[in-house]
């Protein structure tokens, strides 16, 4: 079976709406990072999207992650950097360099990871291109605040992907926890 865990009450009930029918393969609970409480080795594994920029303290939070584990259990985490000054250090960038990666080696896991910098890029591009498209029907549908955030967290670049100037950097981190 499969716990899924977010902090907004609104999620977990619309994703209950949505799975009525597998009610027995999966289990939805408010919860967050900080509070969370399982047995130690409990879990197979665990898929972080887009989560790991919200705990008070992610080390912490990866230790407390580490020991949900079962021994050989696989953890996975998806994880953005953004820079916005062009003139910082773009290292900051590097997956062993992002807040996840500097926990992650402070606590001894070693890591690997897949770049989706490149996809990631492309696809905040294509989301700004579909807002601004569809701009008049958001309006119209009195949805101006979702056509904002759309645009606030999407690219209008026109340029195409170039690691060496991109603001912005996307891995998935993988760990196996020792048998």
């Amino acid at each position: 079976s499969f716990v899924a865990i977010d902090y907004t009450p609104e999620a977990i009930e619309s994703a209950l709406a949505r799975t009525v029918m597998k009610r027995e393969k999966l289990n939805f609970q408010v919860d967050n990072f900080d509070t969370m409480c399982f047995p130690k080795n409990y879990f197979d594994g665990i898929i972080s999207i887009d989560t790991l920029y919200m705990p008070y303290d992610l080390e912490v939070t990866l230790h407390t992650l580490t020991d949900f584990l079962k021994p050989g259990g696989i953890f996975t985490a998806s994880y953005m950097s953004f820079i916005s000054d062009s003139k910082a250090d773009r290292s900051e960038l590097l997956a062993a360099n992002t807040p996840l990666g500097k926990c992650l080696t402070s606590l001894s896991i070693p890591f690997e990871v897949q770049d989706f910098s490149c996809q990631t890029y492309n696809m905040m591009q294509r989301k700004y291109q579909l807002a601004e498209h569809f701009k008049s029907e958001f309006l119209n549908e009195g949805n101006e605040m979702l056509y904002t955030f759309i645009i606030a967290e999407s690219l209008s670049q026109q340029d195409p992907y170039n690691p060496d100037t991109c603001p912005l950097s996307r891995y998935l981190y993988y760990f196996r926890k020792p048998e």
